[in-house]
């Protein structure tokens, strides 16, 4: 069924139904996490919810379900998935990127879990929290990142340690917008729960900026190379075994979100898009800044692909349009350099 008949076949739902619904499938998810990982003990606020057993979730599930087809029996919850559905295979990319997440996101959580259960933390984690779930993220440069995101960075005017200072600022400004509904800033919390929530917002941002990576990823790959291999490469690019550092909170989902965003457009001549990207790509790993380089040479090809050759780009309407793919194109340069920047703000060190 698809979501134009749907809407054809059935009145609009009311806000409050499409609510119920919405609770009902949320539930249902927290259900099947619960059945999967044993559940445990969580501090929300200053309250700690137990969610050991999914009993209570499939019993508040079956009551929404019900009480919301008494009131509303059209659409049912089935036919709006079935739209759901409908629209989402309508637009071929999302259905990949879609496809490829729901595939491997919660395998890697789920396995990462599981580990964590049957071996224990091992010499790569730090514990900020007695329960497994809780402590997942903690591992190996994930605390550097959390602690920018809660404190900012610092120096402590020796160069003989390693400090927050070498990690790049786009993946702890993200964590600390996103975490600080959930007390991220808040003075008034116990360090290690500020800490497990700034990682867990961490997560959050991985995440979202991979599966927005896997739309990037099938649009190129539908440009360049077509639908079915576009859609096996993004699958591929969520399979493959380094793959699971995209489900962590690391630069890696960003640096690649950024990274495609910037070239993707820039193939189309969407400058300010990547340029944005590129600034973000520069903000967020060291390395960001060498995409420089292939940026500024794919703007040369489209430049010379137009003209006469290198005579013509010196003609002012070609010489023009090299500087403007010239300027994108040093962006993620850019980024660095304001790091630098700021870096030796506070530092007196330019290569701090």
């Amino acid at each position: 069924m698809s979501a134009a008949r749907v809407r054809r076949d059935h009145p609009r739902l009311p806000a409050s139904a499409r609510v119920a619904d919405a609770a009902a499938m949320a539930l249902g998810l927290l259900a099947i996490w619960i059945i999967a990982t044993g559940g445990g003990r969580y501090l929300v606020g200053d309250t700690i919810i137990s969610l050991r057993s999914p009993m209570l979730a499939l019993y508040a599930v079956a009551s929404i379900v019900i009480v919301r087809h008494l009131r509303w029996p059209r659409p049912t919850l089935l036919d709006r998935l079935r739209g759901l559905r409908a629209a989402v295979r309508a637009r071929p990319d999302v259905d990949t990127a879609l496809r490829a997440f729901v595939v491997t996101r919660p395998a890697v959580l789920v396995i990462g879990f599981l580990a964590v259960v049957t071996f224990g933390v091992t010499a790569s984690g730090f514990v900020l929290s007695r329960d497994p779930l809780v402590n997942l993220p903690a591992r190996f440069d994930a605390g550097w990142y959390g602690g920018i995101a809660i404190d900012g960075y610092e120096w402590d005017r020796t160069f003989q340690r390693q400090q927050n200072i070498a990690f790049f600022p786009a993946l702890p400004i993200l964590m600390r917008v996103v975490g600080t509904p959930a007390g991220v800033g808040s003075r008034t919390l116990p360090d290690e729960r500020r800490m497990v929530r700034a990682l867990w917002s961490g997560v959050i941002v991985s995440l979202a900026a991979f599966f927005w990576a896997l739309l990037y990823m099938s649009r190129l790959g539908r440009e360049l190379v077509g639908d079915e291999a576009a859609a096996a490469a993004t699958l591929l690019l969520a399979a493959y075994p380094f793959a699971l550092f995209f489900s962590a909170p690391y630069t890696e989902s960003l640096f690649l979100l950024s990274a495609l965003g910037a070239f993707y457009h820039y193939r189309r001549g969407e400058w300010i898009a990547a340029a944005l990207w590129g600034l973000v790509l520069g903000l967020t790993r060291p390395n960001g800044c060498f995409a420089s380089v292939p940026l500024a040479v794919m703007g040369l090809e489209q430049v010379l692909r137009g003209s006469t050759g290198f005579r013509g780009v010196l003609q002012k309407a070609d010489a023009r349009a090299l500087a403007v793919r010239l300027a994108v194109a040093a962006m993620p340069g850019i980024g660095m350099l304001l790091f630098t920047l700021y870096l030796h703000s506070l530092t007196g060190v330019w290569f701090a």
